[in-house]
């Protein structure tokens, strides 16, 4: 009996000891027409201290599919790539299921998208990992040009950035021309552009065979010159000022004196810590118990707002501590846990679950708070900052609003506050998720620039944690 528990804690211990962490959890092909590329691949990490053994995947009949190895040693990568062969049009919603020895419960991928184009000529297998290296993906040459708008004059030096899942993903700058060109796979880009007295431009947009020529139209800055200062001198005012600069001699400046025996008292400026504070120090940041609440539904697909949040997201766990957790919840019409309370050290696993975000549908704004707040308290820290983020662009259903507000009212109360960052929303609900967060002793932070956010949500984390 004994020898069976020790075997079974041992079991167990080897059982929790792996941890297998999936790069997309959701993947969307949209419509597919006939120039979608019906392939895929994602990558699974091994973040465990023991090797672990791939048992099964379960894919639906109208994939093919092969992974790069079936052993995962402590820290390595794994590639898994398929190919979908729809049989029929219309909606889909599959999942996958895969299954590895280190652990109690499957990875489940959705796939997700609408067939409306069969290529009968297809060939259906997957390509295996002879034929083309893990991580290579078909790509095709992409055409950037950036001019003036109006006049057409080709703009040079232009910066072109392109957002992949939150990351900058390419980085170019234009031509004398105007004009650049990259290799490109086929997805979603966010592009953000900018040049020296023009205003920036982005555009949310896929890219693929038929579609990879972009052109910016910059409006000029129009920069108004300032009136010039009249000033009016009397001629008596004129004859006064001439006589003082004759008479005027350069004072030496006195020496200050320090009474023998006293110590010199120093500016404090140029006192220098023994032990200087870094950015994010403990010393003086109390821990983080951070939950994200973040808007999946159809609209934060729009205007590169997912875009925005992850590569903020992304920004502020490079800043977090050991002592820090965040957590992940997503909520469209259903709620998930993503991600459950994480230390601050386990940065890569943390930004995987920050890039798989996929909007998906329709907004349970209720349901997601509630999931969000049971998550902060099981996680809760004394003295610490716990507090709920929900991302969002917008506002919640008028039949959910007085459960929200109570809601958010009786966790306050329990100093688990909210604040809302806001992704380009309008006006009115840039209002009322200002009131939301006041209700919930917090602050709302409009996020609308790329750059701009990441810094901004950096300095509101840092101030609501200050000690």
């Amino acid at each position: 009996m004994k020898l069976f528990f020790t075997s079974s804690l041992l079991f167990m211990t080897v059982l929790l000891s792996a941890q297998i962490v999936v790069s997309e959890r959701v993947i969307d092909y949209g419509e597919i027409g006939p120039d979608t590329s019906l392939e895929k691949e994602i990558f699974l990490v091994n973040t465990g201290s023991k090797s672990s053994l791939l048992l099964t995947n379960d894919f639906p009949r109208d994939y093919s599919a092969h992974i790069s190895s079936k052993n995962v040693a402590p820290g390595d990568t794994v590639y898994l790539r398929w190919k979908f062969n729809p049989f029929s049009e219309g909606v889909f919603n599959d999942k996958i299921t895969i299954w590895f020895s280190t652990m109690n419960e499957p990875l489940e991928i959705k796939v997700k998208g609408k067939v409306k184009y069969i290529d009968p000529y297809s060939n259906p297998s997957c390509p295996n990992f002879n034929e083309r290296p893990a991580g290579q993906e078909k790509t095709f040459i992409t055409d950037f040009v950036v001019q003036e708008q109006g006049s057409k004059k080709r703009i040079k030096g232009a910066q072109i950035r392109l957002i992949d899942r939150g990351v900058v993903a390419v980085d170019l700058s234009t031509d004398r021309n105007g004009e650049r060109s990259a290799k490109l796979p086929i997805r979603y880009f966010y592009f953000l552009v900018e040049a020296e007295g023009y205003e920036s431009a982005d555009l949310y947009s896929y890219v693929n065979s038929k579609n990879h020529r972009f052109v910016f139209d910059l409006v000029p800055l129009v920069i108004p010159e300032p009136e010039p200062e009249v000033v009016v001198v009397e001629e008596k005012e004129i004859a006064v000022l001439i006589e003082n600069l004759d008479d005027t001699e350069e004072e030496e400046p006195l020496e200050k004196e320090t009474p023998e025996g006293a110590e010199e008292i120093k500016d404090p400026v140029e006192t220098i810590l023994e032990e200087p504070l870094t950015d994010f120090d403990s010393r003086a940041y109390r821990p983080n118990n951070i939950v994200f609440l973040v808007d999946v539904s159809g609209s934060m697909n729009q205007n590169g707002r997912m875009d925005i949040l992850k590569a903020s997201m992304i920004q502020l766990v490079a800043m977090m501590r050991p002592e820090d957790k965040i957590s992940l919840v997503s909520y469209a019409r259903s709620t998930s846990v993503l991600l459950e309370p994480t230390s601050g050290a386990n940065k890569e696993e943390i930004i995987a679950e920050i890039r798989a975000l996929s909007p998906q549908g329709a907004t349970n704004g209720e349901r997601g708070l509630k999931q969000a707040y049971s998550t902060a308290k099981s996680s809760f820290i004394s003295n610490g900052n716990n507090r709920v983020y929900i991302a969002t662009d917008g506002v919640f259903r008028v039949s959910e609003v007085e459960a929200i507000e109570k809601l958010v009212t009786k966790n306050s109360r329990r100093k688990i506050n909210l604040s809302v960052l806001g992704i380009k929303g309008t006006n009115f609900t840039k209002k009322k998720m200002a009131e939301l967060a006041k209700l919930g002793k917090g602050d709302f932070l409009d996020m609308e620039d790329f750059d701009k956010s990441a810094e901004g949500l950096k300095q509101l984390v840092k101030s609501q944690s200050k000690k």
